[in-house]
């Protein structure tokens, strides 16, 4: 029986595991740093600066389903290398009600335009916005973690140059919703 249930654990957490479910937690011992802080990444310097909620999905003129409604984190992104990166969407996750983001936002735009962001070019500031559709039940003062995560260089010979890991957790930013930094 005991081997059984530690089978089934094992199953269970390799399942997780391999799904990216525990990689994709902000990491209590991560640094904590603070809205309108800039987390130096290998190739994104990324700087949250609110984290509100909008019936509307940013930069576009559709309301969300019935129940629902946008938790919308605002950030400033900043490409540090000399060529475009496409670590885009990656770079945010968010943990609320116990609850973490899918891999990737449900949207990544930017807000004057309302166009998907795709890459990001060397040395130009972009203000985007990410957000996800999440149950109406969520209010303005509700505590959430904003994971800032980063991709590293792979120095393995079987990559090319410019090969990166991926989507990694390296801050956290315990805020709460309806802040700006």
């Amino acid at each position: 029986m005991w081997a059984v249930l530690a089978l089934a654990v094992v199953v269970v957490a390799g399942g997780i595991a391999a799904l990216g479910g525990f990689s994709d937690v902000p990491d209590e011992k991560l640094p904590v740093i603070e809205l309108g802080e800039v987390q130096h990444g290998s190739q994104v310097d990324t700087t949250i600066t609110s984290v509100a909620l909008s019936t509307r999905a940013p930069g576009q003129t559709f309301d969300a389903d019935e129940g629902k409604q946008y938790l919308v984190v605002s950030a400033t992104l900043l490409n540090t290398t000399k060529t475009p990166t496409t670590l885009t969407s990656e770079l945010v996750r968010v943990l609320i009600e116990g609850e973490v983001s899918a891999n990737d936002p449900g949207s990544f735009v930017d807000p004057r335009t309302g166009n998907q962001v795709g890459f990001l070019q060397p040395g130009i500031p972009l203000d985007a916005v990410f957000s996800w559709e999440i149950d109406d039940t969520v209010a303005e003062g509700d505590d959430v973690i904003v994971g800032v995560f980063d991709h590293f260089p792979i120095d393995d010979p079987r990559y090319s140059d410019g090969a990166y890991s991926p989507a990694e957790p390296v801050a956290r930013i315990l805020t709460t919703v309806g802040a700006h930094g």
